[in-house]
């Protein structure tokens, strides 16, 4: 036998791999084992390069040629320390264990020599073969009993495997699912959306993506899925798989529906409330703006409603409230958007209508509303009316606020002519307001700011422990002429057209000069602020300058929002009792009770009193419902240190049944008439007097 037969014989009878690579890249010595591990011809590779081999590092990523054992150790003159190194071999991995050392000649680097574990160990010391079986054992136990649901997918979707958390996703057969593209699960137009991210991560685009998908289970029936997708590493030359990960969130994202729900609709009728409306209504703005005019906007106000509340209880007005919902929601089209603004205030925006149409519906409605009893559920055949202006787009540049405006003054004007009607508005100008057969109610205001025509009177709030007046609530007039105008005429048409912090603003200027005056005095003052002054720069303002170093105790200061302000905008509110609260100032949430959320908004808006709203308050004799409501009201109001205020109280057995209740203060036509301030606080009465010209 030759001597070079000899070497070769000798080099096959080590059972590690042994490659010998010359610096140059060709192959000086390979034996059976290393040719065989790295999956190369052993005679046609020695004397020559060392051929392109799909090598795995440890972590299962695939690796560069540079960053083969014998490339590095020849690059850094140092040995590579024993490496787990995986050769991909069809849909199996082979690892090994590898240990190269550079052959130095000279000082320089003039090849490598490697050597090749045969079984190679894993850093715990079981071999390759164990450590896969062991991960793989684990992989898949894992994969079985995953409460998620899990699919390996094919770049296209198809479900190579499923595991049976998916199974019970989907209400499908493991045998259903795997062979069939999941995008056939999944609802016609949620596929494009996963087939796009299915393309991403196969082009390596993306390693991972998450996407929320409805599929069709095996029931019919639709489900809400959160999906996340990931690139799986796989060997050279095999096709890319997915992981796909879904778990079922239909009870989540029925919830978050209810929750948009309830904040985009009134609690008692299921209509849109104030906020979506204006939302609609500026969407509609934008379109008349960009494509012409068209439609109308109707505003309905239910006549003499206070009345039925009055002498029928309030279960009979909620009950006239939802009629009018009812009535309005089949009359009109489905097209047709219809809301309730608040109180017994509706309006509906027919996008499409004429002039003439809108007319004619209003007309209509009027008709089957006049036809209905306030109260079927107490058997009363009282009828009921409503007032509806009509507002038509007549042109490309208005606001929702100037038609909210229009269709408000023309509503008035139905009432001013004797209710049960309607009346159109004349078209929104800027140099031509719309007008009524006066001067219209924005000029009115705007000509008593500017003048200072405003009056406050003062109705006494008494302790129901010792009868003391203990604080003056703090109402605003109109002066228009010799007639003083009651806030029910103008503040909300005020509100609507942004006039309204100019007026609160003079108020809290009035109340910090009476306390000034009357700084010795015992009594507090209460200060009406609407929901849009709670943001406003003008309120804002005057509270920075006028109470930050007052002449007098700022807890003398309460400022009372409507519980109906509050809610509309909840953040808005906790901002400015918050910083009212920084001023020293306190705040009381006004007509507590009125509505169904105020509870769970206490503990978001600190608000030291709760006034009982008089609807409840003056009916609690008569109602169990209402007995309980302030009986509940004093009890939460007890537990977290808040005062309670009881409004429009009656008579005197309803005061006395609120003292046993532990109601704090009363007010009311029974304790105290609203009254001119100059019957309360004459000299300052008589100087705001001179500061408004009188």
């Amino acid at each position: 036998m030759s001597h070079e037969a000899l070497r070769s014989a000798g080099l096959d009878v080590l059972t590690e791999g042994l490659l010998v690579v010359a610096a140059d890249g060709t192959v000086v010595e390979i034996n059976a084992v290393a040719a065989r591990w790295l999956g190369i011809e052993r005679d046609a590779t020695a004397g020559s390069a060392l051929p392109p081999v799909a090598l795995l590092g440890g972590d299962g990523t695939m690796l560069a040629a540079h960053e083969h054992p014998w490339h590095v150790a020849a690059g850094t003159a140092a040995p590579v320390e024993a490496l787990l190194i995986g050769r991909a071999d069809g849909d199996d991995v082979a690892w090994r264990r590898v240990t190269t050392t550079p052959v130095l000649a000279g000082g320089t680097v003039a090849g490598t020599a490697s050597v090749i574990e045969s079984s190679g160990p894993t850093r715990n010391g079981a071999s390759g073969t164990e450590r896969q079986a062991v991960a793989e054992a684990r992989v898949s136990a894992a994969f079985l009993a995953s409460p998620v649901g899990i699919a390996i997918l094919s770049a296209e979707g198809v479900v190579r495997d499923a595991n049976p958390a998916l199974s019970q996703l989907t209400a499908r057969h493991h045998d259903d699912l795997v062979g069939a593209n999941l995008g056939a699960h999944v609802l016609p137009e949620e596929a494009p959306n996963l087939r796009a991210r299915l393309a991403e991560l196969s082009s390596g685009r993306d390693d991972r993506a998450e996407l929320e998908l409805r599929i069709l289970d095996g029931d019919g029936q639709v489900k809400w899925t959160l999906v996340h997708l990931a690139r799986l590493a796989v060997a050279r030359g095999r096709e890319p798989e997915v992981i796909c990960q879904m778990l079922d969130v239909t009870d989540r994202r029925q919830f978050e529906e209810q929750l948009r729900h309830v904040a985009d609709h009134d609690s008692l009728t299921g209509l849109l409330n104030r906020r979506s409306f204006e939302q609609v209504l500026t969407t509609h703005c934008a379109e008349a703006e960009r494509y012409g005019p068209q439609g109308a906007l109707l505003l309905l106000d239910i006549d003499h409603f206070k009345i039925v509340n009055d002498a029928l209880g309030h279960l009979a007005g909620d009950q006239l409230i939802i009629t009018v919902a009812e009535l309005l929601r089949d009359r009109l089209r489905a097209s047709d958007t219809v809301a309730r603004l608040g109180g017994d205030e509706f309006a509906a925006l027919l996008p499409h209508a004429s002039r003439a149409e809108a007319e004619a519906v209003a007309d209509a409605l009027l008709h089957a509303l006049r036809s209905h009893a306030v109260s079927r559920s107490l058997n009363s055949n009282r009828p009921f009316t409503v007032s509806i202006g009509v507002a038509p787009f007549d042109q490309t540049d208005v606001t929702p606020t100037e038609m909210l405006a229009a269709a408000d003054l023309a509503m008035y004007a139905a009432k001013e002519a004797g209710r049960d009607r309607w009346v159109a508005a004349q078209p929104v100008s800027r140099t031509h307001p719309v007008r009524s057969s006066r001067v219209t109610w924005v000029e009115r205001i705007e000509q008593a700011l500017a003048a200072g025509h405003f009056a406050l009177m003062a109705q006494p709030i008494v302790s129901l422990e010792t009868g003391e007046v203990r604080q003056q609530e703090l109402l605003v007039r109109m002066l228009d002429d010799t007639e003083l105008v009651s806030p029910e005429r103008f503040l909300y048409l005020a509100e609507r057209v942004d006039l309204v912090g100019h007026i609160d603003r003079w108020v809290i200027e009035q109340a910090a000069d009476l306390l000034t005056a009357h700084a010795n005095d015992a009594f507090d003052v209460c200060v009406n602020v609407a929901g849009k002054s709670m943001a406003s720069p003008l309120v804002l303002d005057v509270l920075a300058q006028r109470l930050t170093k007052p002449a007098f105790d700022p807890r003398r200061v309460v400022f009372e929002v409507s519980e109906s302000a509050a809610m509309t905008s909840v953040a808005n509110t906790q901002r400015f009792v918050e910083h009212v609260a920084t001023l020293g100032c306190r705040s009381a949430l006004d007509d507590f009770g009125a509505g169904l959320g105020s509870l769970s908004y206490l503990k978001y808006l600190p608000f030291d009193i709760l006034k009982i709203d008089g609807a409840v308050v003056s009916t609690c004799l008569s109602s169990a419902i209402d007995r309980t409501i302030v009986t509940a009201i004093t009890t939460v109001a007890d537990e977290l240190g808040k005062l309670t205020v009881a409004e429009s109280v009656p008579d005197q057995a309803t005061l006395e049944f609120l003292r046993r209740a532990g109601v704090d203060l009363a007010q009311g036509y029974f304790i105290g008439h609203p009254v001119p301030l100059t019957s309360v606080f004459p000299p300052v009465a008589a100087a705001v007097a001179r500061t408004n010209g009188g």
